[in-house]
């Protein structure tokens, strides 16, 4: 049995909360100056351990905001509204805005944790049974920042981390190259469909 550290017990992790959009967002309507544009990331732009970029959506704001909230290499974003998954940050993910239902786990020291180790434990049925049980019973089963402070997770060496990460990475190739499979088959059934004359 492996010894196992609530998240909030790493000291290398820092915790970054998403901004209230609404607070920033410029209304050009009412005479708002647009300072600059800034994508942003919605709920359905994290799936399957990467970020969608087909679902940012792009603000224009007109005033400055705290520049820690923009997503970095090696960051891990992640929602607190179901299904509670993850996503790892590339180098062409980075400054992307992170809204109020997200957090973004930065890793000051990546000798001690692998972030794509780290997102797929996020999206693993271990990380989903622990927040499960701590949601049971909510009326509002949102997740707070506490809440995944409090999840466990198990000790594994760098050398470990890194041999999950990088199964866990090819097995979302996978799942990509599978999901476009479907979605072509899918079109070519309509195509095929689209064809027949009815009468």
């Amino acid at each position: 049995m492996r010894e196992a550290k609530k998240l909030g017990e790493l000291k290398y992790v820092e915790f970054i909360g998403g901004l209230i959009t609404k607070r920033i967002e410029a209304d050009t309507k009412k005479g708002d100056q647009v300072i600059d544009e800034v994508s942003v990331i919605t709920p359905k732009a994290i799936n399957g351990g990467k970020i969608e970029k087909e679902f940012l959506h792009s603000l224009q704001y007109k005033t400055e905001f705290d520049r820690n909230r923009l997503t970095q290499e090696g960051d891990v974003v992640l929602k607190f509204s179901t299904p509670y998954d993850a996503a790892y940050v590339t180098k062409e993910e980075a400054e992307l805005l992170l809204p109020s239902y997200c957090l973004i786990l930065r890793i000051k020291d990546k000798t001690k944790l692998n972030p794509r180790f780290l997102t797929a434990f996020i999206n693993s049925e271990i990380y989903g049974a622990q927040i499960k049980r701590m949601l049971s019973g909510a009326d509002a089963p949102m997740l707070t920042i506490g809440k995944i402070k409090d999840v466990e997770i198990a000790e594994f060496t760098i050398e470990e981390q890194d041999e999950i990460a990088e199964f866990y990475k090819n097995l979302c190739e996978k799942e990509s190259i599978m999901k476009q499979i479907i979605e072509l088959e899918k079109e070519r059934i309509t195509s095929v469909l689209g064809g027949i004359t009815v009468g």
